[in-house]
This record gives C-alpha cells, structure tokens and sequence, in this order.
C-alpha cells in the first residue's frame, strides 16, 4: 500500500506596505547614470582637446595596452588598466557599472526595452561564458607567452604618454557606430541584459578574476527575508538572493557593484563593506541544504560543444573583415550568431521555440514568423561564410607578404634590386599575390591595404603594369593618402615614365602641403609632422634623378632639417651627397641616418659601403669617435673608425675597434675577415688563422676567406688544407678570385 504524501509547508512571508508594489525604485541608479554621462563628457572633451592642439595624452582604453605588451611603449591605457586590476583587487568591480561606455548603452538599452514592456531573459551557457576569459589571454598574454616561446628579447620600456595621431587604433565612425548597435543594443535583446560583459568583454574578465580577491564587497546582515527584489533589479544576471543566503556576500564575480540591489533592499538588509574575499569561500551547510537547486542553462552539453564552434567561426570570419571589424565588434557578432544558429537549429527538432517573448515554433509547427527567421539566419550564415572564405585568403595573402622581400630604399632607381629574393621569399611572393587576389575578387568592399601589397608583390615580379594598377585602386578608395601618391610615383619612375611620376609627386606634395599647415598651426615647427621628411626625401631623389641637382639639394637639406630623427631624409641627403661627390659630408648625414633608425640596415649598409671611398680619414675618426659617445657599442661605428684607422697605419688601434665590433655583432663578416688581415700583416699567424677560419664557419662560400685561410695554411706547412681550400675556390670565385687560387695551388705542386 502506497504512503499517502505528505502537505508541504512553504513558508509565507508576511507582507509589508511596499511588498505589493514589487521593488523599490533604485536611488543608485540615478548616481550611476550621472557617473556614465560624465564618462561620456569626459570622452568627448579628450576628442576635441585633441582636435583643438593636434597632441594629447594617448586613449585610456584598456585595449592600449597589448601595445605596452607588444612593444614596451607605457601609455595611459596601460597605465589606467594596471590601476584599475589593482583597485579591483581592494575595492570590487566598480569600473565596470560606474564608468564603461559600453555598460552605459547596455543599460541604456535595458531601460528603454523595461519601458517597451519588454524583459529581455538572460541566455545562460556554460561554454561560451569563457570567451571573454579566453580573449583576455589573447590580447594580454599571449604576446608575453609567444616572445618567451621564441626566445625573443623583452623590450625595452619607454614612455608613450601623448600622441598626435589619437584616433589611430579607433575604428572609423561607422564602424564605432555599427559597434554600439551590436554590442550596446542589438545583444541586449537577445542575449540578455549585460550581454556583452558576458559573452565577449575581455577586459571585463580580469576585473571579475581580480573581483574574487576583493576585500569590499556586497553583504548582508541578518534582517534578509529572502524577498527577492535585489535579484529582480540586478541587471548584471547576478542570483543576489541565493547568494547571500548561500554566502552572506555576493560571490559571482559578474557583480558591477551598481548598488541597486542595496538600494532597493526593503530592509536594508544589504550593504557594501569589508569582509573576506569570495576566493575559496564556500556555501553555509544549513542553506546549501535548503536551497540545493542545480543551476540551469538554456543549451544541452552538445548544443554547447555546436554554439562554441559556430561562435568561434564568426568570430574568425568576421575580425578584420575587409580591414575594418575590430576585435570586440568581432566578438560581439560572434556571440548573436550563435545564439541565432542554435535557435534555427532547434526549430528542426524542438517542439517549441522562442526568442524572448516571440514564438517561432509551437506545439511542433513553424509559424510564419519563425518560417522568416530561418530565411534571415541562413542569409547571415550565408555572410558568414563568405566572409571566411575573405578572410582565409585575406589572412594567408598577409602572411606570405610579410615573408615577402623587405622594401629597399631607392628601389625605383634600381630595377635590379627588385626580384633578387631568396627562393623561400619568390615562394612567399607568388602565395601573397595568389591568395591577395582571390580575396579582391571575392571581396564587398574595397581593401586599400591589400592593394598596396599586391602593388609591392607585383613589383617583385617585374610586373610593374599591374603593380601600377593595384595601387591605383587603393588611391580609389583613400585618395587623400599621400603615401600612397608616393608609391605610385615610385612605380611610374620604374616604369620610365617621368611625367606621370612628377605629376602623382606633386599630388602627393599637395596633401602633405595642406596637411602640414593644419599640423602647424596646432603644434608649431618644433614638432615634425610624421611622413612630412620622408616624402621631401623622395621627391627630392626623384629631382637629382632628373638632373635637377640644385632643387635636389635645397629639397633634400630642408626635409633633413624638418626632422631631425627621420633616417630616410638623412640617409637620401648622404646618398645625394656621394653622388655629388661630397664624401665628408655624406659621413655626417649616414652617421645621423644611423643614430635615428636603431634597426634598419639600408643606413648601416651605405655608411659601411662609405668608408671605402677617398675621404679625410683623420676627420672621419673624429666624427666616429664623437658618435661612439652616444652610441657605444653601435657595430658600423667601430667598423668604419678602424678602417680609417687602418689607413693611417695605427693597426693595434683598429685591431681593437674591430674586435669590439666583433664583441656586439660576432656575425660581422667585413669587421673579422679586416681583422684577420690585420693580425696576418703583424705576422699573428694563429689568430690570422682562427679569425679565417670562424668566417669560413659563419660563411662556408666566401671565396675570399678561403684563399687568405689557404695562403695561411700554405705558409704554415698545411698542404692538405690548403689545397681543399683553394680547390673549393676553383668553383665558387670570380675571374680573379680563380686566378689567385690557381696561382697559389701552383706553389703546391712538387
């Protein structure tokens, strides 16, 4: 015989005047508002400081930086980042609901959709709440973890402060517009209030692991009832109710600390103050037992294992697109597709479907509404695959052009130079300009930046005509960018026609005309207009080119003069001047070309090639000497004092300048083999031998160093080694290089 149930007890909370009212309208809400109004005055005033004087303090956006990260450059973004983890850590997760952008719209949205009688539900998923974790490794560890991976050098921390160009990592203002419909608007709708903050806000993921250690806190006292209200007016989908009773503290590291919960509070029973951390905190035994309700989502595990894959599709097929989705744009729309696709998927198999409040299927049959939806879903798939079938070729047509040949100054006046690349770099070419190109044919919109690649690709193909081509399209797209002007003057100047090349110089000498007179007047001559010298340097190359020699130098003297640190107008001013035959003052400029360009080769490659022209030595060993003061251990430097030294015969001298090269850059092969030739004439026999025989290592064909290595070895009773050496030479040297083997394997024979 069954046991009859028994009646369960539910307890009744006795009512209060306010109870039948529901919440209490939240006296916090109205402050927060107030504080997220003055964030957008504070926004908006940074902009126009910035319009007004052309210099203001870099974007204090958290997103600045993977910049610091990257390059070691501190701006305020990092700065404001690192102080805001830090006073998470203490204070909680205020920034968040008092001072986001973002959070505003949501909440914006979320208030005028309460008045449209719409609640929007909070979709819950175990699987996607990772995203925001996961993107937050990205763009902030990542970098740090590749470098350590590599073995690359952390680098060097310099400050970065101010800018001139502040909305350079911004996105245009469509895009910023098209962010806020879909990450402030559209999301909220169907994912739920704070539905960015959930589903894609790297930033706000670290402030919620930092909010686990927080000592400040929601709490509550002992005059809880269990009402309910703060967990109705929380907008951030935090269960404030169960887990106070749970924890006496709100735990969920989603918590904003808006304080709506305390305020609306009947009792107040809530407040915010000093206690443990949620870290390691665990439930009370008496309420765990009361309240054991496993929590549930709104996706089965497999439906989780299917949004996370079409989550991570979107957001591949879409960051970047077309150069202009940026990063969160990308995951805010990676989120809404797959929120839309498991809808679509579910109306082929579930009995019942709803978006929000919209009924798409019911009862087992599509309504015409739901009929729609699935026509609009397979159209965005439909996008979306397109866009990655973009994205796929975009991607890899970059990836091959930065394996592609570096571009060379003055390429344009030295066709040669253009195709001479590595096997691996040919590969790379013929790959970029392959995949460059199925992305341009495919493509909705016009992609300047791949056009100018295509342009450099097309050049190391010696096919100049479409190189033209390509950027002339780009010029389409932005013909206000005078770099792209340039650009194409160059490839006019390859392809011999001078007229069409002036006339895209003078074109670009326009912009920058009117460009630097805006500069000007904001931030005055003492500070260079970035890109001004280097286009100067050019067109003036471009003027000597044509045998203007005097408007050359005029052009080239003022563009050196304009920016004192801009390498490529003191590098063209040095090459004009060995062309002109001024020697000594080509040094001056090289020198200066390379004090400005810590890295680049093309300075270093010309002072280097300089010291072998006739000159006043003792004046270059002054001038070496004077900047090896501010660059001590800069290679070229050393190398170029101790070959003029060489020439006035003070050889322990450069012996010592050559070894001290050799010390910074032991791969210099120049700086061994004049060392090796210099310990050979002071008749050091074995270190003439090792210097040799390291280069012969680093440089297993350098024809050179094996005929001095065999003189060595023959006059150090080596025959064997000698005659493998200059045997070797009989293959890989030049004319004269064979003939000095033959002569000396001559003095081998018995």
């Amino acid at each position: 015989m069954r046991t009859p149930k028994k009646d369960v007890c539910l307890p009744v909370i006795p009512a209060s005047a306010t109870d039948h009212h529901g919440p209490r309208p939240s006296r916090s809400g109205r402050w927060r508002a107030v504080s997220l109004l003055l964030v957008h005055i504070f926004m908006l005033a940074h902009a126009l400081q910035w319009l007004r004087d052309g210099r203001t303090v870099t974007p204090i956006e958290p997103s600045e930086s993977m910049e610091t990260l990257i390059t070691g450059r501190i701006n305020a973004g990092f700065i404001f980042f690192a102080v805001a983890i830090l006073l998470t850590i203490v204070l909680g997760r205020w920034l968040c609901g008092w001072g986001c952008h973002l959070v505003a719209y949501q909440d914006l949205t979320n208030w005028l959709l309460k008045k449209l009688r719409l609640r929007p539900k909070a979709f819950r998923s175990r699987v996607l709440i990772l995203a925001p974790l996961l993107a937050a490794l990205y763009m902030f560890v990542w970098p740090a973890a590749y470098r350590l991976a590599v073995g690359a050098p952390q680098p060097r921390l310099t400050a970065h402060l101010t800018t001139t160009g502040f909305w350079d990592t911004f996105p245009q203002y469509g895009i910023a517009a098209l962010t806020v419909l879909i990450c402030g608007v559209a999301i909220i709708y169907l994912l739920g209030p704070k539905g960015f903050c959930t589903y894609a806000c790297p930033y706000g993921a670290f402030f919620g692991l930092a909010d686990k250690l927080a000592l400040f806190r929601i709490r509550v006292t002992d005059a809880c009832r269990q009402c309910g209200h703060c967990t109705a007016v929380c907008t951030s989908n935090v269960k404030v109710s169960e887990e106070v009773n749970l924890y006496k503290m709100v735990v969920d590291p989603g918590c904003m600390k808006c304080l709506d919960c305390v305020s609306v509070c009947p009792n107040d029973a809530l407040y915010y103050g000093f206690g443990f951390p949620s870290l390691g905190a665990k439930p009370l035994a008496a309420a765990a037992s009361a309240s054991n309700v496993p929590r549930r989502y709104d996706l089965t595990l497999a439906e989780e294992l299917a949004a996370a894959l079409i989550f991570v599709a979107a957001f591949f097929s879409f960051r970047g697109l077309y150069g202009k989705l940026p990063f969160l744009l990308s995951l805010g729309i990676a989120g809404i597709i797959a929120y839309l696709v498991m809808k679509a998927a579910r109306l082929i198999y579930a009995r019942d479907v709803l978006i929000q409040r919209t009924r798409l299927k019911s009862t087992g049959r599509i309504r015409p509404f739901g009929i729609a939806y699935l026509f609009l879903t397979a159209a965005i798939v439909g996008l979306m695959a397109h866009s990655g079938y973009w994205r796929y070729h975009d991607y890899l047509g970059n990836l091959a052009f930065e394996k592609s040949p570096p571009e060379l100054f003055g390429w344009q006046y030295q066709p040669d130079r253009l195709g001479a690349a590595s096997d691996e770099q040919q590969s790379a070419v013929a790959a970029g300009i392959h995949h460059l190109e199925k992305a341009r044919r495919s493509a909705l919109a016009l992609v300047p930046e791949n056009d100018r690649e295509l342009a450099w690709l097309y050049l190391q193909m010696k096919l100049p005509d479409r190189a033209a081509a390509a950027i002339r399209r780009a010029l389409h797209s932005e013909p206000k960018d005078m770099i792209a002007w340039a650009h194409l003057a160059k490839i006019e100047t390859l392809r011999g026609d001078l007229a069409a090349a002036r006339g895209a110089y003078q074109k670009a000498l326009s912009l920058e005309s009117a460009r630097r007179a805006d500069w000007t007047t904001k931030l005055g001559e003492a500070v260079p207009m970035p890109g001004a010298a280097d286009l100067l340097a050019e067109w003036g190359l471009f003027q000597a080119h044509c045998g203007e020699t005097d408007a050359a130098d005029a052009t080239l003297r003022w563009a050196a003069q304009y920016d004192a640190v801009s390498p490529t107008a003191h590098l063209a001013l040095g090459l004009f001047q060995i062309r002109m035959n001024q020697i000594d003052a080509a040094r001056a400029s090289l020198i200066r070309a390379v004090a400005a360009s810590p890295h680049a080769p093309e300075p270093r490659r010309a002072l280097a090639d300089l010291c072998k022209e006739p000159q006043s030595y003792p004046a270059a060993i002054d001038q070496y000497t004077a900047a090896l003061r501010d660059h001590p251990a800069e290679p070229v430097y050393l190398h170029n004092r101790a070959y003029a030294l060489t020439q006035l015969n003070r050889y322990a001298e450069a012996a010592a300048d050559y070894r001290a090269v050799l010390k910074h850059q032991p791969s210099y092969a120049e700086a061994r083999a004049n060392l090796g030739a210099i310990l050979l004439a002071q008749g050091d026999i074995p270190g003439a031998a090792r210097e040799y025989e390291q280069l012969l290592t680093d440089q297993p064909a350098n024809p050179e160093a094996a005929i001095r290595l065999g003189y060595i070895y023959l006059m150090s009773n080596r025959p064997a080694d000698a005659h493998r050496l200059l045997q070797g030479v009989l293959t890989s040297g030049d004319r004269d290089q064979r003939r000095t083997a033959q002569s000396l394997l001559s003095q081998l024979a018995p």
